[in-house]
């Protein structure tokens, strides 16, 4: 369902600010934002490997994220067989 529907508005925009620092804007003086600086950084690895490859950022966060969890899923696993 995640890539029928439009991202959430603060993700879009999050992606929308690391784009720009990327593209050389200071956070905070040319690009206005009121989070944490966190906030931005983490998009950035996605945004970055989007514009290698050629695909939106939208798809490489949303695959990063997936990743991660079954990254996450995958320990828990491990680490359950050895208790």
């Amino acid at each position: 369902m995640r890539h029928f529907l439009a991202a959430n508005t603060d993700v879009s925009w999050l992606l929308t600010v690391g784009e720009r620092v990327l593209d050389g804007r200071r956070l905070y003086i040319d690009v206005v934002e009121t989070n944490p600086p966190m906030a931005v950084l983490v998009y950035i690895p996605g945004i970055a490997i989007s514009r290698v490859l050629g695909l939106p950022a939208e798809i490489v966060t949303d695959s990063l994220m997936f990743a991660a969890r079954f990254i996450s899923l995958a320990i828990v696993a491990r680490i359950l067989r050895k208790s």
